[in-house]
């Protein structure tokens, strides 16, 4: 969405600066693209590099990828009522625009929150990878 609106802003008023702001854009380049890009590395990284087995990691991944395709569609839609909403003035595309869009980061969290072993970071933990000691 932000790269059609940018690219279409600079072909309609080529190089005036009107072409080149990015007012339009910043919605959708930091919820739609970081905002991802950061929600969706949890599901990657999480089971990747946490403790535990194959078994223990496979079950990370199915808890965290829960819904997946309905939450990025949900997160995708709120960008773009938000995105709208700020452009057109509308206060109602707006506030559902931010209502699904916290509730989308509020779900991601759990998940995440659900996924992490008991005790990750703890003592036992530390004493278990033997960090910090002298080999």
């Amino acid at each position: 969405m932000a790269t059609g609106i940018a690219a279409g802003r600079v072909l309609w008023f080529g190089a005036a600066p009107a072409g080149w702001s990015v007012a339009l854009v910043w919605v959708p380049f930091a919820l739609g693209w970081a905002g991802q890009v950061l929600i969706g590395s949890w599901t990657h990284l999480v089971p990747a590099i946490g403790p535990g087995d194959q078994a223990a990691h496979a079950a990370q991944r199915s808890r965290l990828g829960w819904s997946g395709p309905g939450r990025v569609t949900a997160w995708n839609i709120a960008v773009a009522f938000l995105t709208v909403g700020l452009v057109a003035g509308s206060t109602p595309l707006v506030a559902v625009g931010s209502v699904v869009i916290a509730g989308c980061v509020v779900v991601a969290l759990g998940l995440l929150a659900g996924s992490v072993p008991r005790g990750v970071g703890g003592p036992s933990t530390v004493r278990a990878a033997r960090i910090g000691q002298a080999r």
